[in-house]
């Protein structure tokens, strides 16, 4: 599921590129809504780094910045899929204070 979502990402990456941003707002959206559903039916959450990056893809595409929303959904996507070490020592880098919290619940 997570592949193909990359692949819708990817498509959508480019289709803003070419066309540009007019009706794409409602494509972008739903990306996010189905990265979020992705992630919690793999992983049983979302956790805290994936849950920022999709805040933040929710926010860029309701003020229509569509092409920063699909970067922060790939980026969420592509942190989930981190090693705990990578993981916790990426989000800590901006975010010393940050509490290790399960990424995993089954």
């Amino acid at each position: 599921m997570i592949e193909a979502l990359i692949a819708r990402i990817d498509a959508m990456a480019v289709d803003l590129s070419r066309t540009g941003y007019p009706g794409h707002q409602p494509g972008v959206l739903s990306l996010v809504a189905d990265a979020r559903a992705a992630l919690h039916a793999r992983y049983g959450t979302i956790a805290v780094w994936e849950d920022e990056e999709l805040t933040a893809a929710e926010a860029f595409a309701n003020r229509n910045w569509l092409l920063a929303a699909v970067n922060a959904v790939q980026k969420a996507l592509f942190v989930s899929q981190l090693p705990d070490d990578e993981y916790w020592g990426g989000i800590s880098y901006t975010k010393p204070q940050i509490q290790r919290t399960p990424r995993v619940v089954r």
